[in-house]
């Protein structure tokens, strides 16, 4: 009794563990690793506000090339966008000091103007 008492109700209860907490634990780890790696870094990167520089400094470049470059009626979308993302950048230096974060936000910044500025020439 003992045997099959054990052995019986633990796989299920396995599962059940795992299907109720995938999803929180998939959650949890993502938030828990983001946080760790925001104050591993912000520790790391502290002093290292030259790489903070060049990549606002970078922002800037590409917003003005974008700019210069898409003389259309997108001109107003993309100064928009890239005020936007000027700030967005200068705030999450500010509040994070983060270098991971900076390129991420600079990748996603070039990726949603190219979308834009594609989008708008299509239509």
């Amino acid at each position: 009794m003992p045997r099959g008492w054990e052995s019986n109700p633990q796989p299920p209860d396995y599962k059940s563990d795992a299907l109720t907490n995938e999803p929180r634990c998939s959650k949890m780890s993502l938030a828990a690793a983001a946080v760790k790696l925001l104050l591993s870094s912000s520790s790391r990167y502290k002093k290292n506000y030259r790489i903070i520089v060049v990549m606002v400094v970078a922002v800037v470049v590409i917003a003005i090339v974008f700019v210069v470059v898409v003389i259309d009626v997108v001109v107003v979308v993309v100064v928009v966008v890239v005020v936007v993302v000027v700030v967005v950048v200068v705030v999450v230096v500010v509040v994070v000091v983060e270098v991971v974060v900076i390129v991420v936000v600079v990748v996603v910044v070039v990726v949603a103007v190219f979308v834009d500025v594609y989008m708008c020439r299509l239509i």
